[in-house]
């Protein structure tokens, strides 16, 4: 069962993954508080990873298929295990969650 916000950090990391490909600056324009509290979130957690790491995430949210399929997709692009990407997923999801003040 996935955590209450898994949802929540779902959502943000793929506005996050969205406004990074498209980026024409370092941030993008937000249209709330809480879009830019949310990107500033993503983007520290991000932070404590390695850049290929960094990779797999964006690619990850950027992904509209489901998490479960967009998961499987990038762990076999990247050769690596299902379990290994579910455990960074669920990592970077508490680490965001309590940048934003969730847990």
């Amino acid at each position: 069962m996935r955590p209450h916000y898994a949802e929540y950090v779902k959502h943000a990391m793929r506005f996050y993954a969205k406004s990074r490909i498209n980026a024409s600056s370092e941030q993008p324009r937000f249209k709330t508080e809480a879009d830019k509290k949310n990107w500033n979130a993503c983007h520290t957690a991000l932070n404590t990873y390695s850049d290929e790491e960094r990779e797999v995430f964006v690619a990850l949210y950027s992904d509209t298929a489901p998490l479960p399929e967009a998961i499987a997709k990038i762990a076999k692009e990247h050769r690596m295990e299902q379990n290994h990407v579910w455990n960074m997923v669920n990592d970077l999801e508490k680490k965001v969650a309590k940048r934003r003040g969730l847990i």
